[in-house]
């Protein structure tokens, strides 16, 4: 089972880098499991890694912004990217 070499812990460390390490998809995990851990939880990991996200919720939260220019691939993607970013900002509670 999905940490089950975890068990015993009395804390992690989680030092990842990359998806499935600072989007909180490990945090999650952690979090069902009922495994304390160091660091920041799953809302803040997974809107720190979408800088477009992170950017829109500092600049709602009134923090000057420095010019962002986001480029994408497809439009299907920024269709995509622009459902998940609604998504995200409503969980946060700013949409």
């Amino acid at each position: 089972a999905p940490g089950a070499g975890l068990a015993g812990a009395d804390v992690v460390f989680p030092a990842l880098h990359g998806p499935f390490g600072e989007d909180g998809t490990v945090q999650g995990l952690l979090e069902c499991l009922g495994i304390a851990y160091v660091g920041a939880g799953v809302l803040t990991s997974a809107l720190c890694l979408d800088k477009v996200m992170f950017k829109r919720l500092m600049a709602e939260a009134g923090m000057p912004q420095r010019l962002l220019c986001l480029l994408r691939s497809t439009a299907k993607r920024a269709a995509s990217d622009d459902a998940a970013s609604g998504s995200a900002a409503r969980a946060a509670g700013v949409a």
